[in-house]
């Protein structure tokens, strides 16, 4: 559980991470453009309305850098702690290929079951439960003592020596019925411990199977979002190449950079949670 909650506070960190770089360099086109808009204000080419555009949107890429900021410190500090490291000064490095094949994690859910902490805990519950059973019935079977006595005389004239043996049987009789009642008793706990592995196995095979559709749809998310990152990437350099020669307004401009920062965002969130979402499904599965 504490290496999974580490994996998810990892990928978590990833978003952030990653999230800064997009901002650095929206950051850095928006400053490019406010100087050339200021510029062109200056000279009287155009109105000062769209600078005031621009300086929103840089208010904004800073406002967005202070949460993200924030965020990778809080996640830096859990990871720290988690792991049982006094540094928070460290950042992570991920392989950004995407390059990602859910079918290579998928096992048979039946055949993974067997392999799970859970499922063996329960195989454990109804032993334990049927030993219970077993000591309850101990105590109403009769009870058998058998010994032997040896005996030495030393009496004049003659000497003399006995061995005595001795069996003895107790029958608890006074107890049948009230053990006889705690015997049932414990005879419906291990037929409810059966009844309880039967349900939770079910309920992890369902867990498995959901985890696994989950990790589908991570996937296909991911397919999704590379597309829209080179759509996006593809309308910010038409934007710009177009507001050049005056054909887009300043608004336009800086829509197509939000749907850009929009686009890399959803490809590092839908890349991370896949991540987790194997995580989760490898844990599920008992590896």
């Amino acid at each position: 559980d504490v290496m999974l909650l580490i994996e998810q506070n990892f990928w978590k960190l990833y978003i952030l991470q990653e999230n800064e770089q997009t901002i650095n360099v929206l950051d850095s086109m928006t400053n490019k453009l406010h100087t050339e808009v200021k510029n062109s204000v200056d000279a009287g080419v155009t109105t000062k309305n769209e600078l005031l555009q621009v300086e929103l949107r840089q208010r904004e890429i800073e406002s967005q850098r202070l949460q993200v900021t924030n965020g990778i410190k809080t996640y830096k500090s859990l990871l720290s702690q988690l792991m049982g490291i006094d540094n928070t000064h460290f950042n992570i490095i991920v392989d950004e290929n995407y390059i990602v094949n859910p079918a290579e994690e998928y096992i048979d859910s039946k055949t993974a079951l067997s392999s799970t902490n859970k499922y063996q805990l329960l195989d454990k519950n109804i032993e334990a439960a049927k030993l219970d059973e077993k000591l309850e019935l101990g105590k109403l079977l009769p009870k058998v003592s058998v010994g032997a006595s040896y005996t030495y005389h030393d009496l004049l004239p003659t000497n003399r020596s006995s061995m005595t043996y001795f069996l003895s049987v107790t029958v608890p009789i006074s107890d049948w019925w009230g053990g006889s009642h705690a015997r049932k008793q414990k005879q419906i706990v291990a037929r409810m411990a059966e009844y309880n592995k039967q349900d939770l196995s079910q309920k992890m095979i369902i867990e498995m199977d959901n985890l696994r559709n989950e990790l589908d749809e991570c996937y296909g998310q991911i397919r999704i979002a590379q597309s829209s990152i080179g759509s996006a990437t593809e309308n910010l350099r038409l934007s710009s190449d177009y507001y050049i020669v005056g054909m887009v307004t300043m608004s336009n401009l800086l829509e197509s950079q939000s749907l850009f920062q929009q686009a890399k965002y959803k490809m590092v969130e839908s890349y991370a949670l896949y991540m987790i979402k194997k995580a989760q499904y490898k844990k599920a599965t008992g590896r």
